[in-house]
């Protein structure tokens, strides 16, 4: 599964009894109005021979996002987190259902490395040229007979750069394991403030980069996600819709853990044992 777009939405919430800005990622891949069940496995694998029960969770569906644009996928997400019911969210560590009271808006962080500075439903809404796609735009620009140098000019002015986003702190290196990848990962992570920041994989033996954001809240905890271009390089299970994601927390000193799985189940796990906020 490797979605089209990714976006980082945040959220001011209050949790028990303390407003926090919760940070949360969408993927164009899911569905996020409809919900399925599936069972999940025990992480202990004797457990999991022995009692033939297994865990019922409540995941999206998976939808066909090739024909999706931009426009499209930015409006939705703000339609389900503005007026999406949040229940039944549960704490990964503590296994506690977390309940929110007083929303506050939803703000557009990211979609993919494009910043669009917290643009909220109503911005949206009142002017949607700000979130054009560029092949919208070129297409627009062409019907109304505006030539190609003027059509570049434009993608320039729009176009936000990965130099542009991530410039605050040091480029930090990250222990990385992937299961069942037969070849080292260079890992680095890059934040761009307190909350928010990107995470960049290079495949040493194919030569291949994946890139991804990592959104942090306030309690410290937060997630994470990548996508990898396909590759006939790699085998088979890592070749087409590579992807990944996961939660992660802050430790003392500010080191980072992170772990999750990729599209194939295949568990990933990565550490910095470095300030990342220097």
């Amino acid at each position: 599964m490797n979605p089209k777009f990714i976006a980082l939405v945040e959220q001011n919430l209050r949790f028990n009894d303390e407003y926090v800005d919760y940070k949360f990622v969408y993927s164009s891949k899911h569905n996020f109005f409809k919900f399925v069940t599936m069972e999940e496995d025990n992480k202990n694998f004797f457990l999991n021979k022995v009692i033939p029960l297994k865990k019922k969770v409540s995941i999206p569906s998976k939808i066909n996002d090739t024909d999706l644009t931009e426009n499209s996928f930015i409006e939705r997400v703000l339609d389900h987190c503005t007026y999406a019911v949040m229940k039944n969210i549960k704490d990964r560590d503590k296994k506690k259902k977390l309940k929110f009271t007083k929303f506050g808006k939803c703000k557009l962080r990211y979609v993919n490395i494009k910043n669009y500075n917290n643009l909220t439903l109503e911005e949206f809404t009142k002017n949607t040229t700000k979130i054009v796609k560029d092949d919208d735009i070129k297409d627009r620009k062409t019907s109304e007979g505006i030539n190609i140098n003027e059509q570049n000019q434009k993608k320039q002015e729009i176009q936000i750069s990965e130099n542009e986003i991530i410039d605050k702190y040091n480029l930090i290196n990250l222990s990385f394991f992937w299961e069942n990848l037969s070849y080292p990962v260079i890992a680095n992570l890059q934040m761009k403030d307190k909350e928010s920041g990107l995470i960049k994989l290079d495949l040493y033996k194919t030569r291949e980069k994946c890139v991804g954001t990592v959104a942090i809240n306030k309690n410290k905890r937060g997630s994470w996600s990548f996508i990898c271009p396909d590759s006939r390089k790699r085998k088979p299970q890592f070749r087409k819709n590579l992807s990944a994601s996961g939660t992660l927390k802050i430790k003392s000193n500010n080191f980072i853990e992170g772990r999750g799985y990729d599209n194939n189940k295949n568990k990933i796990e990565f550490v910095a044992n470095k300030n990342i906020y220097e």
